[in-house]
């Protein structure tokens, strides 16, 4: 039963959803728009790509915040990421252990750099369907705020602008770093965007309650095929009961798995063909 548990890695590192004080961000904003201006003119003239962009903006906020010691230290051999070291931002993510960035982002921007991580950046928050569209597609993506009156604050309550952008990050690692879940991932998307367009889930998705838990499953959690089911199934049932039969109709041939998920009677057999379902859906005509 490997394929139920496994789980791809993610170094711990010292991230945190906010690494500065809101009150502090006006200040910080002023100087940091200054200085990303050039790279982001640099990149509207095509002269370096979106991870350098991403990777020169995320160090001139650690230059900032940390002048002295932003290069932490440098990583083990058995750490040390493919990098062109001719390339100074390469080199840098593909050798230091930066100060409060996890491994997982320097992988993220090297893998995007090689063509391995398909990952689109933007300059705007996407919608939840909006991801979900890509990550039907086996696709992430990156979010930078390029203005000083978007960075002067926390991003929707909750991160600064840096914080957003390693968040983002962090969940491309998580997605396509020797993910064996991530096949399951995704027929597990473009199953639920088939159910959006069936408009089954239209009266759940009026409550913003619901709304605001289904939009977190289909945007923003990295989970096992099986566990996002799961999550399905127990935010449509507190709701309404009726909905996730009316869903296994849909789904019919999957029925009598799915009816079993969140209850004792669940067990591996059963998960393993939920899982497989999942994987193989993208093939499927419902």
């Amino acid at each position: 039963m490997n394929k139920i548990v496994s789980h791809s890695k993610i170094r711990s590192g010292k991230f945190k959803k906010r690494n500065i004080q809101e009150k502090n961000l006006p200040i910080e904003a002023k100087v940091i728009a200054l200085k990303i201006a050039p790279w982001i003119e640099l990149y509207k003239e095509n002269k370096i790509s979106a991870p350098q962009l991403t990777a020169s903006i995320i160090l001139e906020y650690l230059k900032f915040r940390r002048p002295y010691d932003w290069k932490g230290s440098l990583l083990s051999t058995s750490q040390t990421l493919p990098h062109d070291s001719l390339i100074e931002w390469q080199f840098l993510f593909g050798t230091r252990s930066l100060r409060s960035i996890p491994l997982s982002v320097n992988r993220a921007l090297l893998s995007w750099q090689h063509g391995q991580y398909p990952l689109e950046l933007m300059f705007k928050i996407p919608s939840p369907k909006q991801v979900l569209n890509l990550q039907k597609n086996g696709k992430r993506c990156v979010t930078i705020f390029l203005k000083e009156s978007e960075i002067n604050h926390y991003i929707l309550g909750e991160r600064d602008s840096l914080g957003f952008i390693l968040h983002d990050l962090i969940h491309a690692d998580h997605f396509f770093n020797h993910n064996l879940m991530m096949r399951g991932q995704i027929g597990f998307y473009s199953q639920m965007s088939e159910l959006l367009d069936s408009k089954i889930l239209d009266p759940l998705l009026k409550d913003p309650d619901y709304s605001s838990s289904f939009e977190y499953l289909i945007s923003d959690m990295n989970a096992h095929p099986v566990h996002l089911w799961k999550g399905l199934k127990s935010i449509t049932e507190k709701k309404d009961q009726n909905t996730f039969k009316e869903i296994m109709i849909y789904f019919k041939s999957f029925a009598l798995p799915l009816s079993h998920l969140n209850r004792i009677t669940m067990n591996d057999s059963l998960a393993l063909e939920i899982t497989n379902w999942c994987e193989t859906f993208i093939n499927l005509k419902i």
